[in-house]
């Protein structure tokens, strides 16, 4: 079961929240608006992009959050037509509230929705956002692109292996917000660039589950979540 959603924290610090969706379900988001962003740049018209983040928040963890939400607070001023969902827990969690709250753009399109069966998460999300400061092998960015779902990835030796050197996504150097902001605004604007990374990334998680001899299935995921 999922818990502690961001708009109850923002409620008691009368900041406006999300509307809670029923049975903390993800929902596609498709939006009323021209289809344009600030900056007069086209958007996927009348489509809401959907960025997540799976992990845990806490140090051990080495996982670069204040960048990625940098980011992502930048890419809502510019383009107000998406969301972020954070899916995990850890100690880390109030330190990552308390940024949030400092960042005016990215806190009303942000979600945190604790730890979850992330399947329903996967299927919803447009682009998967990794940024790893050290890594193994990482389940994350397998069960991504074994979904279907773009990657975003800090460039560091591992997630470059997993995905293949850049052919199976998209890889940013360790916090370079200009980057990353630029990766997702091109996820989020230009048509067709989401759906041209989604078969990439289920040929290489074939190939990478294959020669470690373990089946894609979520509950490998799970197992590390």
């Amino acid at each position: 079961m999922c818990h502690r959603p961001l708009g109850s924290y923002f409620w008691r610090n009368q900041v406006r929240p999300r509307k809670r969706r029923r049975n903390n379900r993800p929902d596609r988001g498709y939006s009323e608006r021209s289809g344009y962003s600030s900056s007069g740049t086209k958007a996927k018209s009348g489509y809401r992009s959907h960025f997540l983040y799976l992990g845990r928040f806490a140090q051990t963890a080495q996982k670069d959050y204040e960048t990625l939400l940098r980011a992502f607070d930048r890419l809502v001023m510019e383009f107000q037509d998406c969301d972020l969902t954070l899916v995990g827990g850890g100690e880390r969690e109030g330190e990552i509230r308390s940024l949030l709250v400092s960042l005016t753009h990215a806190r009303s399109r942000t979600e945190m929705v604790g730890f979850c069966d992330p399947k329903p998460w996967l299927e919803r999300a447009d682009a998967l956002i990794h940024p790893s400061l050290a890594e193994g092998m990482s389940n994350t960015l397998l069960e991504g692109m074994a979904h279907g779902v773009t990657r975003i990835a800090n460039d560091i030796p591992p997630n470059r292996e997993v995905l293949g050197g850049g052919e199976a996504g998209i890889l940013v150097p360790v916090g370079d917000v200009d980057s990353l902001v630029q990766a997702m605004r091109r996820l989020a604007t230009v048509p067709g660039e989401c759906e041209q990374w989604r078969p990439r990334g289920r040929k290489r998680a074939e190939e990478v589950y294959r020669s470690i001899g373990s089946p894609i299935s979520t509950s490998n995921f799970m197992r590390h979540f």
